[in-house]
Order: C-alpha cells, then sequence, then structure tokens
C-alpha cells in the first residue's frame, strides 16, 4: 500500500512526465510552422525575383528597339545572360529554403521525440523513487 507522500510523488512525476509531452509537442509543431513558413517565404522571394527580371527584360526590349537594334546577336546574348542568371538565383533561394525546410522538419521530430524520453525517463525515475 501507498502511503500519502509516495502518492504525491507518483502523481509529481506524472504532471512533469506530461508537461514534457507537451512541451516536445509544442516545439514540434513550432519547428513545423518555421518550415512551413520558410517555404512560404522562399517561394514568394522567388516570384518577386523572376518578376523582376521580366520587368528587366521589358526594359532592355524597349531600349533595344528605341535604339533601332534588332533583337539578335549581342543584345539577345545579354537578355538571355540576364534571365539565365535571374532564373537561376530564383532556384538557389528555393534549394536554400528546401534545406532548412528538411532541417526544420528533422528538429521537430527530434523535439517531440525528446518529450517522449524526457517523460518516460520522469514516470520511471519517480516510480523508482517511490518504490525503493
Amino acid at each position: 500500500m501507498c502511503t500519502g507522500l509516495e502518492i504525491l510523488g507518483l502523481v509529481g512525476s506524472g504532471i512533469s512526465a506530461a508537461g514534457q509531452l507537451k512541451s516536445g509537442k509544442e516545439q514540434s509543431q513550432a519547428l513545423q510552422r518555421d518550415a512551413q513558413i520558410r517555404q512560404q517565404s522562399a517561394g514568394f522571394e522567388a516570384d518577386r525575383l523572376r518578376e523582376d527580371q521580366d520587368r528587366l527584360a521589358g526594359r532592355q526590349r524597349a531600349l533595344a528597339g528605341k535604339s533601332g537594334a534588332t533583337s539578335s546577336g549581342s543584345i539577345l546574348d545579354t537578355m538571355r545572360a540576364s534571365a539565365e542568371s535571374a532564373e537561376l538565383d530564383a532556384l538557389n533561394i528555393q534549394f536554400g529554403a528546401k534545406a532548412g525546410v528538411q532541417s526544420d522538419l528533422f528538429a521537430a521530430k527530434q523535439a517531440k521525440q525528446a518529450g517522449k524520453i524526457g517523460a518516460a525517463s520522469t514516470l520511471l525515475s519517480g516510480a523508482a523513487r517511490t518504490f525503493k
């Protein structure tokens, strides 16, 4: 039969374990939200970069037309190189975000697991102290 103090010890361990589980779950959810925000932000940034490139290409075509140049040769090469460079920048933004998202999702899994392990440890040590 357990004494009142032993029961209080077990209850305290249970409450502490529940707190660790909740903390791990909340940290995991926060990291998952961070991953989602990072991914969305990268998409917006890449889209903005592509839109800026489209505007630049339009200005380049207008200036070339105004100067009487044709869309061939060095002007076309310059416009193509500019567009390729902008697309590489957009892809780099998305690639960097993808790596960050994967890191955040891994950390989210780890946080949830750490909460479970911490809770189990608390329960086991509480039981060990109670039933020495």
